[in-house]
């Protein structure tokens, strides 16, 4: 079909819209034979080639190709082509050939394959708007000026693996139906995809890029990697949508790396990536995980507000600066990370695990209001009915701190119940505020107090049946829940790996924490922890005791039960010192059996009442005058033991009420 737009003087053969030659009035491709060879020789001479709209043909290109001059290398030289709207019916081969000055290919259609393979443009490369509807080749090309692929349209594999772009690349509008690969290629210019679209793999592995990449707007339709890629100035992704997986490790961003409001909606990962400036990601959201693993931060003060359909992993990164960490998340994972200036975690919804992190720097785990900007939206409906009962709207759950350093952490507005300390280091030193923590069975078997998660599993493990959790984490048992130990409150997720302590692990937890109340004047709190302290002491005892007789230790197992019974009978008579009402009912019990032995045998005859006797012992336990003065001198053998005991124990019993009173009280 004949174009009347061209702006050329058309083949005079009958719809063809090629450029005439010089020396006839018809194409490269109608010439006649001496027309051709005329034409041929003059690009012998200068390389010239215009063949704008020109059908070409496998053998016509040969010849064009064959004529012009070469190289040592046997390839040709090409000055300052026109191929702007020419069809290339058949393989083009253009490997290795050099184009001098500028190169154009605009409108350019290639029905069959494009072979540009170690090509060297050493002027502009125009191939904008072009057609490349088989798979198209510029692998170790090298554009020593501007290359324009503005609007081309590549509609199977596009290799540019290992290409050189020495100045600004211009891919804007470009569409990559296929494979696009890009992969060790370098961009020394700026590398301009604005409005691209990549509908399969785009592939810039290794890839380094010189000065500005724009990716910005982009939709990556297929996978999209830029695994061990350099950015040596910034790279620019904001509001681009990955729809597959988007592969940044070991990338190295030396500059600022923009992800503003861009679009995950599968696995993000930047895996061991390097952010030497700002790493950027201002309401980006992954709808699956962002992963950054052990990836290095070295001046990123500010990740996020982003929103994390599923998990948030930081696993063995490094802050060399105090970041602040904004998620809304359905988890966090900061495993092995090492935050050396401190951190400022603001979490909403997630479930959060900082095993083996360096929280020693002043740092905070705080919930946050839902973040301006930052689209919830259903998500948040899902999450609510995954949390578990008692959850506040977006609070987030700390799961567990095992082995960390929490030296200079405070932790505020945070769900506890959960929270795994097994192994954490300066724990006395961990700072609680407004925090809910687990709490003890309501039951009129169970002292009402603050617990935490070690506690309900240990109890849990030992209403087993065998005696023992055989599966870490998993569900309550019947027995454990019916005993209202154990709920799901207190479970860590299932894909965390728990094992269940021992009662003097227990111990030593509570033993820190109460510590660390006691410093910050929280002496209610720590009343409650010195209780679970006590607890699971007596529990070790008990267990110590079988595990000596076992192996026929006889000393140690009367060591053992002998500090197992007074510390049964401290928690019997006062609650450990923390109940008064415990105190005050061993008093009155004492007083009461003690007056009952008064009037039977405490006394000459004749015997006093039962209620004069109860009201001496009552005289004589507290020193007062009255009853007790006036019968002092009429006691017995057994009267005066039991005088003696009264003024030992009844002191110490209205201690221990005193004590519990003023544990409750202080502040």
């Amino acid at each position: 079909m004949v174009d009347h737009t061209v702006d050329w003087q058309r083949c005079k053969d009958g719809g063809c819209n090629g450029v005439r030659l010089p020396s006839g009035v018809r194409c490269w491709a109608h010439a006649t034979e001496t027309d051709l060879n005329s034409a041929l020789k003059c690009l012998g001479e200068h390389g010239h080639v215009d063949a704008r709209g020109v059908p070409i043909t496998q053998q016509l290109l040969g010849r064009l190709l064959a004529a012009a001059p070469q190289d040592n290398h046997g390839h040709a030289i090409l000055t300052d082509v026109k191929f702007d709207r020419a069809t290339f019916q058949d393989n083009a081969e253009f490997s290795g050939t050099t184009f001098q000055g500028v190169a154009r290919f605009d409108g350019a259609t290639f029905q069959s394959d494009a072979d540009f393979g170690g090509a060297t443009f050493q002027g502009t490369a125009r191939f904008e708007h072009a057609t490349f509807q088989e798979n198209t080749n510029f692998s170790r090309a090298t554009f020593q000026e501007a290359a324009e692929f503005g609007g081309t349209a590549i509609q199977e594999d596009a290799g540019f693996v290992e290409a050189t772009f020495q100045q600004n690349a211009a891919f804007h509008l470009a569409a990559f139906q296929h494979h696009a690969w890009f992969d060790g290629a370098i961009f020394q210019g700026a590398a301009l995809f604005e409005g691209a679209a990549f509908k399969h793999n785009a592939a810039f592995r290794k890839a380094a890029f010189k000065q500005r990449a724009d990716f910005a707007q982009l939709t990556f339709q297929g996978g999209a990697s830029f695994d061990e890629a350099t950015f040596q100035e910034d790279a620019w992704f904001m509001g681009t949508t990955f729809q597959k997986d988007a592969w940044f490790r070991r990338a190295t961003f030396q500059r600022d790396a923009l992800f503003d409001l861009a679009t995950f909606q599968d696995a993000a990962r930047f895996d061991r990536a390097t952010f030497q400036d700002a790493a950027r990601f201002d309401r980006a959201t992954f709808q699956t995980v962002a992963q950054f693993d052990e990836a290095i931060f070295q001046q990123a003060r500010q990740l996020g507000p982003m929103l994390v359909h599923r998990q948030l992993t930081l696993d063995g990164a490094a802050f060399h600066e105090r970041p602040k960490i904004e998620a809304s998340a359905l988890a966090v994972c900061c495993r092995r990370t090492r935050f050396l200036a401190g951190v400022q975690l603001r979490v909403r919804w997630a479930q959060v695990v900082l095993d083996e992190t360096d929280l020693a720097a002043p740092s905070i785990l705080t919930s946050t209001p839902a973040f301006q900007g930052l689209r919830e939206g259903r998500w948040t409906r899902a999450v609510e009915r995954l949390q578990a009962v008692g959850v506040r709207a977006g609070q987030p759950r700390l799961i567990s701190v095992r082995r960390a350093d929490v030296g200079g952490l405070t932790v505020a507005g945070v769900d506890l119940r959960a929270c795994r300390f097994a192994g954490a280091h300066h724990l006395d030193r961990l700072r609680i505020e407004e925090s809910d923590f687990a709490s003890s069975p309501r039951s009129w078997r169970w002292t009402a107090r603050q617990t935490i998660a070690e506690e309900h599993h240990w109890r849990a493990a030992q209403l087993q049946p065998n005696g023992h959790d055989t599966i870490p984490g998993a569900a309550t048992p019947i027995t454990a829940a019916r005993a209202g130990w154990y709920f799901r409150a207190h479970r860590p997720p299932a894909w965390l790996d728990v094992q269940p302590p021992t009662p003097a692990q227990v111990a030593a937890l509570y033993r820190a924490l109460r510590k660390g109340r006691e410093e910050n004047k929280d002496e209610p709190g720590a009343a409650d922890f010195y209780y679970g302290e006590m607890e699971m002491r007596r529990h070790a005892k008990r267990t110590q005791a079988k595990s000596e007789v076992r192996r026929r230790h006889y000393g140690p197992w009367a060591a053992a039960t002998t500090e197992r019974a007074v510390l049964w009978l401290y928690w019997l008579i006062s609650g450990y010192g923390l109940r008064a009402w415990r105190a005050m009912a061993a008093f009155a019990v004492v007083i009461g059996l003690v007056g009952v032995g008064f009037s039977q045998v405490g006394f000459h005859h004749p015997h006093p009442s039962q209620a004069v006797s109860w009201l001496y012992a009552l005289q004589a336990t507290v020193s007062l005058e009255g009853k007790a003065r006036q019968l002092s001198g009429q006691l017995t053998l057994p009267g005066e033991l039991l005088r003696v005991g009264l003024r030992f124990t009844g002191p110490v019993l209205l201690g221990l009420a005193l004590l519990s009173i003023r544990g409750r009280v202080k502040r």
